[in-house]
């Protein structure tokens, strides 16, 4: 009989900063606001510096995505002036890669009026034609009695669950 490990146990830290008195805990309180002030001013600095950083390369690639679309449109204009060196296909390949045109497909619909009218054919064709996510929603089975929830293989959990809300009123102003 082969002896199983055993799994080795999670240590926990127990550090704990020392709280003797209400005084001391409101100190901690207001610690932690005065950090999620600063959190929220490190993220609105560096959401800043993204955006800088983002119009920056926008206007480092804008003559470039100007010239890949003026040398598409001239390369489209060129292929459409000269049908016959295509033979049968729809595509030419160069040294450089292959250019010619694909079958491309959309549906243009009017979603409100498309879904309205779909609702009017035969089940099999709505079942094909439209998508419907389904998932439990939590927010209803929570009017659900216990005995409801017990016979969906669901269970009611109750916890209190700490909190700490620190009245920090040097809060972040996001700036636009």
């Amino acid at each position: 009989m082969a002896t199983q490990k055993k799994k080795p146990e999670r240590v926990r830290s127990v550090s704990l900063l020392p709280i003797p008195d209400w005084g001391h805990a409101d100190d901690y309180v207001k610690r932690i606001g005065t950090l999620q002030a600063q959190i929220a001013e490190a993220e609105l600095e560096a959401d800043e510096k993204i955006a800088a950083i983002k119009a920056d390369l926008q206007e480092d690639t804008r003559e470039k995505f100007e010239s890949i679309d003026l040398n598409l449109r001239s390369l489209e204009a060129f292929a459409e002036k000269h049908p016959d060196d295509f033979g049968k296909a729809r595509s030419k390949k160069l040294a450089f890669g292959t250019l010619g045109w694909r079958k491309g497909t959309s549906i243009k619909i009017t979603p409100e009026k498309t879904l309205e009218l779909l609702m009017k054919f035969p089940v099999h064709i709505r079942k094909l034609c439209i998508r419907i996510k389904q998932e439990v929603n939590k927010d209803g089975l929570s009017t659900l009695t216990d005995e409801q929830l017990a016979t969906l293989k669901a269970r009611r959990e109750e916890t209190d669950v700490f909190f700490v809300e620190p009245f920090i009123v040097e809060a972040v102003e996001h700036k636009k």
